[in-house]
């Protein structure tokens, strides 16, 4: 059983998506692309997708090109429409605007980092 603050936090989180407050993310996942790569911050990226699409602090990332992983990143400043994301692993070509992405799945559901 889940501790009386678990159950208030998840209640409080229902509470917000029944008011269409917080978005909830589709069941094939979250779908974008990189918007804008920066020379000067090789491991800084933006993506086109933010909270208005259920993105959230922490979320992880896959980027793909041409149907092969190329990087994972993780968002760490999330906007309504705009995801600013770090890079944590490489897997080969570097990252080019336009990239498609897609958010990995997690282990666990509802809220985080406070929401």
């Amino acid at each position: 059983d889940a501790s009386p603050d678990l159950r208030a936090a998840a209640v409080a989180y229902w509470e917000r998506w029944w008011k269409g407050e917080a978005a909830v993310p589709p069941p094939e996942g979250i779908r974008g692309s990189v918007l804008v790569v920066d020379g000067a911050s090789p491991n800084v990226v933006v993506l086109d997708v933010g909270s208005d699409k259920a993105v959230r602090r922490g979320q992880r990332f896959e980027v793909r090109r041409e149907g092969k992983s190329v990087a994972v990143v993780v968002a760490e400043k999330v906007e309504p429409t705009l995801t600013v994301a770090r890079v944590l692993e490489r897997r080969g070509e570097g990252i080019r605007e336009g990239d498609a992405i897609q958010s990995i799945a997690d282990a666990g559901i509802g809220p985080r980092d406070g929401e």
